[in-house]
Parts: C-alpha cells; sequence; structure tokens
C-alpha cells in the first residue's frame, strides 16, 4: 500500500546479486507465491557451509516462483582477484558446479527449462559490469 506495489504477484519480480541473490533465493523458498519471478545473479552459493543447497534439496514437492533467471560468471573468483592462479581456477569451477546443481535441483522439483533461464557466462566475473551485461 505505501510503496505502490501491484497486490498481484503476477506484476511482481525480485531480484538480487552476490549475497543479495541468496536472499532473493530464500525469499523465493519463503514466499513463493509472492513474486512471479526471480532473479538469483551471481550468487554466493559458498556462504552458509552447504545450507544453501540442503534448504533447496529439502524444497522439493513445495512451489516455486512461476520464472527463475539464474546466472553467474565462469571467472566469479579469479576475474576479481588478478594473480589467483590454479586456486582460482579451482574456485571457479567449484562456484559454476554449484550454479548447475542448482538447477538440476530446480529441474528435478518441477522447474522446468519453461520457467528456469540459467546460464554460466564464460569469462564473466563476480561485479557489476557483468551482471548487468546479463541483465
Amino acid at each position: 500500500r505505501r510503496f505502490g506495489l501491484s497486490p498481484e504477484a503476477s506484476d511482481r519480480a525480485l531480484g538480487g546479486s552476490s549475497f543479495g541473490g541468496v536472499a532473493t533465493l530464500y525469499m523465493a523458498l519463503l514466499h513463493p507465491g509472492a513474486f512471479r519471478s526471480v532473479l538469483i545473479e551471481s550468487p554466493s552459493f559458498w556462504a552458509c557451509q552447504g545450507r544453501i543447497m540442503q534448504d533447496v534439496r529439502g524444497h522439493a514437492g513445495k512451489e516455486w516462483p512461476e520464472r527463475i533467471y539464474l546466472a553467474m560468471g565462469g571467472c566469479e573468483y579469479s576475474g576479481t582477484r588478478p594473480g589467483s592462479g590454479d586456486a582460482g581456477a579451482r574456485c571457479d569451477r567449484c562456484l559454476a558446479g554449484w550454479c548447475e546443481e542448482f538447477a538440476a535441483v530446480l529441474n528435478e522439483q518441477g522447474v522446468g527449462l519453461s520457467r528456469l533461464d540459467w546460464h554460466v557466462e564464460p569469462g564473466a566475473a563476480h561485479n557489476e559490469r557483468d551482471w548487468r551485461r546479463r541483465f
């Protein structure tokens, strides 16, 4: 009422990047009917010692928003830490793997490609320039 938001979930979307992507993911888990679409950009899947994926897996059989956009860069770590070398590349692969795992879990839970748009952009980093380009 105070913010001029439509009372219809079909008119609302929510998005966030980095830990804001995690916050958006949790809003989708806890209030799936509040937003038609969510944008989860470069989520910090590494946070919370695996709890995020555990919570996503535990959401089986429950509702998800109608549309989900999930993306991250292929150089999330190394792209913002020059000189991170092999360790940075391993971290990049791990983060991309979590993104792919999240998409696979959503698919298992009935959120197919008609509702889920996800990708890992090769060479892109964890920064506003790359998020803006994907958006």
